[in-house]
């Protein structure tokens, strides 16, 4: 029972918290910035990917938040060429039907190693 409750209130504390990063991406008077990125159709981009020699490394399901149409769905993706160290953090979007994603957006870019402190906790797999 005192799980339940823990687990109840843990459920609601996240609530709190996602309503209100909801509230400051709606709040017109914050300073939230914003740059532009590189976008196309998905198959563009990997096809740069390809280009560098990066092969994705790392995938990561999320969601961002869009100023017309509000939370949706994302897929994040390190792409690394481990003999230049070059690497693309990508943004995919816009899911078809079929699975795949449409665009595509890269968000960053660089040369050198990734810094990871990956700390293993019970239940995360690493």
């Amino acid at each position: 029972m005192r799980n339940l409750i823990i687990a109840v209130a843990l459920m609601m504390s996240s609530i709190a918290t996602a309503s209100e990063v909801q509230k400051e991406f709606s709040d017109q008077s914050n300073d939230w910035k914003n740059k532009p990125v590189i976008c196309n159709k998905a198959h563009r981009i990997i096809d740069i990917m390809k280009n560098y020699g990066e092969n994705p490394a790392i995938w990561m399901h999320g969601q961002v938040q869009l100023p017309s149409v509000g939370p949706n769905a994302s897929q994040f993706v390190i792409s690394i060429n481990t003999e230049t160290l070059t690497w693309t953090l990508i943004e995919f979007m816009n899911k078809h039907p079929s699975g795949a994603w449409v665009d595509a957006c890269i968000l960053g870019s660089g040369v050198g190693l990734i810094q990871m402190d990956l700390i293993k906790k019970p239940g995360i797999a690493l």
